[in-house]
């Protein structure tokens, strides 16, 4: 399977105009050429967050084997854990197909002082309800949005890359709670196949968000369940291709990660708060998952 950055997104599109571009946060207004129709191959994973909202044009993706149609006023939504096994456009919707597109990595979402369980919920519902119509009062919020951001990087003023992470916090939000207000109408609606898998994985997650803080282990949440950890591992990974274990330490960094940049707290206190045993085993996790070590992520930029 492919993994796509979002270097590579950003190389694959027309841009008309870009309002940010980096490796970890990017907003471009494009029209797609149609050249590079090949260049994911599929399936695939972005390894970041993604929304695309489509101004004119239609296309059809298949994310987690469902099939999604996106025409104009959708907000398309991709998470790191969703697998994209095809996407199409015929060459008529091709010529009129323009999108705002909004690509952030997971260390720049991690890096904003936001609460990472309401995201990582987020992340939840955006996995189940990836597409959605948006209504005009959210289409004139997120435009302004990107008013806002366009404003901000254009403006000369020392902390702009601060504000920014601001607008881009408060965004996320935005999303997440567009995301929520669906999922009420989502499970009204008729079970496609598979919607026992979904079922037990939404409610996995769900415990994970709340006990994330002090359990680790797949056993926990499969007791919880009245379910093996070897069934519940399966149902886990065949809905989301992400396995529980992985689920579960996405939770744990997150939180951490969070601590350790906006707050005050000894690094001795988050790992007993996190029911570590010892300092020693905390240090490990942490950078076995982050590649360095509690005080340096600390004290990173």
């Amino acid at each position: 399977m492919k993994e796509i950055s979002i270097g590579d997104l950003v190389g694959w599109v027309d841009v008309r105009r870009r309002i940010s571009s980096d490796n970890d946060f990017c907003i471009m207004d494009f029209k797609y050429g149609g050249e590079n129709s090949e260049f994911a191959g599929f399936p695939c994973r972005v390894d970041g967050f993604v929304a695309i909202f489509c101004i004119s044009g239609e296309f059809s993706i298949t994310i987690n084997m469902d099939e999604y149609t996106v025409k104009k006023d959708t907000l398309l939504l991709n998470v790191p854990s969703n697998v994209i096994n095809s996407a199409s456009c015929s060459q008529e919707n091709l010529k009129d197909l323009h999108f705002i597109m909004m690509a952030i990595s997971t260390d720049y979402l991690t890096g904003l002082n936001i609460d990472g369980s309401k995201i990582l919920s987020g992340d939840m519902q955006m996995w189940q309800i990836p597409s959605i119509v948006m209504s005009r009062q959210e289409k004139a919020l997120g435009e302004s949005y990107l008013m806002l951001a366009d404003k901000i990087l254009n403006y000369p003023f020392e902390y702009r890359r601060q504000s920014l992470r601001g607008v881009v916090s408060s965004l996320a939000y935005f999303i997440v709670d567009m995301c929520v207000k669906r999922q009420e109408v989502s499970l009204s609606q008729p079970w496609k196949p598979g919607a026992r898998n979904r079922t037990a994985t939404m409610q996995f997650l769900k415990l994970v968000a709340e006990h994330h803080h002090t359990e680790r282990t797949v056993l926990f949440y499969a007791d919880k369940m009245c379910l093996t950890p070897k069934y519940l591992s399966k149902l886990v990974k065949s809905a989301t291709g992400r396995s529980a274990p992985e689920w579960i330490d996405s939770y744990v960094i997150l939180e951490i990660k969070n601590m350790l940049k906006y707050s005050d707290m000894p690094i001795k206190e988050i790992a007993a708060r996190m029911n570590f045993s010892n300092q020693s085993v905390f240090h490990k996790y942490f950078r076995a998952h982050t590649g360095m070590t509690p005080a340096q992520y600390r004290n990173s930029d």
